[in-house]
């Protein structure tokens, strides 16, 4: 924890905070590994800071598979950079730890459960977003609870960020389509990687 508040500003350090609350009560009601959703929930922006060169450097050197998109978009290499800086600094040699801070922006189709508990954590944790306030409504109340209930939740957190950025007009990435499709068991087209 030390070494995410000594990376991170104020603000991103309280959404870190939040995100690994929010991923591993996801993984606990679900029935998945939360300790490792908590560290990646607290790791998963822990370069953001970084200056750029240096996360596209440590992106790079990640070993899955990432879209082109991520070394076009400045606000998208922290998270495979996070995932190397992890394993290198000797801090998590988990795979589902490393997947789920590699992918919490871009998403990826067939992610593991931590990984799509983080990737979840990251858009609806209580301080980010007030449009996820309908769903963390629905799974305090247990809507989503069940058998299938972490990709029932991930679909509706795909939904309803995916009315948000509809209706404020942005362009929608190819990278959060295919993880959408995937969820729902529409085709799925693999985004192009490096």
């Amino acid at each position: 924890m030390r070494l995410a508040e000594s990376m991170l500003d104020r603000k991103r350090f309280e959404h870190c905070v939040g995100a690994a609350r929010t991923a591993a009560a996801i993984c606990r009601r679900f029935g998945h590994d939360e300790d490792a959703a908590y560290l990646a929930g607290l790791a998963h922006d822990l370069c953001k800071r970084l200056p750029p060169a240096e996360q596209f450097s440590l992106a790079r050197s990640f070993a899955g598979p990432l879209p082109e998109v991520v070394f076009e978009n400045l606000r998208l290499p922290h998270g495979p950079a996070a995932a190397v800086y992890l394993e290198r600094e000797g801090l998590s040699s988990d795979p589902a730890v490393l997947e789920a801070v590699a992918y919490h922006t871009v998403g990826k189709a067939g992610m593991g459960p931590v990984a799509l508990a983080v990737y979840i954590a990251d858009k609806i944790e209580p301080s980010r977003r007030d449009w996820a306030q309908g769903v963390r409504e629905l799974l305090s109340a247990g809507a989503f609870d069940g058998s299938g209930g972490l990709g029932r939740l991930a679909t509706a957190t795909l939904e309803t960020m995916l009315d948000e950025i509809s209706a404020s007009g942005r362009a929608v990435a190819a990278t959060t389509l295919v993880l959408y499709n995937s969820l729902t068991g529409k085709s799925v087209s693999e985004w192009p990687v490096r």
